[in-house]
């Protein structure tokens, strides 16, 4: 019994996930959109505080904050944000005892990231037409 113990991974990791799978997938990719986010909080703090600290400051971060590297962390973010929004609202579901059926596990899946791949467009389309 104690060598069948000491076989066993003592925490979910990489390793104990099949990459091929949708629920895997989708499961690590919310991992990886929550750390996106909080990546994504710097350059509002960035944002914030050169604001907070007069107009001398934010016109000089200003220019950092519109270029191409920015416009790539938002294009990521906002992403992230969608896609951690409708996983969310599943995993509420899931919370209340629904969807646990495989086939409806899938489907719920493919829904989800429909969902937030369409408001990723629509919110990226209303941007540009007011930018």
């Amino acid at each position: 019994m104690a060598t069948s113990r000491l076989n066993r991974p003592i925490s979910p990791h990489l390793n104990a996930y099949n990459m091929f799978r949708v629920t895997s997938f989708l499961s690590i990719l919310n991992r990886i959109t929550g750390f996106g986010i909080g990546f994504g909080l710097l350059f509002m703090i960035l944002w914030l505080g050169a604001a907070a600290y007069g107009p001398d400051t934010y016109n000089t971060v200003l220019p950092f904050l519109t270029s191409w590297f920015a416009w790539l962390v938002y294009l990521g973010v906002s992403g992230a944000l969608f896609y951690h929004y409708f996983n969310g609202i599943r995993f509420m579901f899931w919370d209340l005892g629904y969807g646990f059926e495989m086939p409806t596990v899938f489907k719920s899946g493919v829904v989800m990231v429909l969902f937030a791949a369409a408001a990723f467009a629509l919110f990226w389309a209303l941007v540009v037409s007011l930018y």
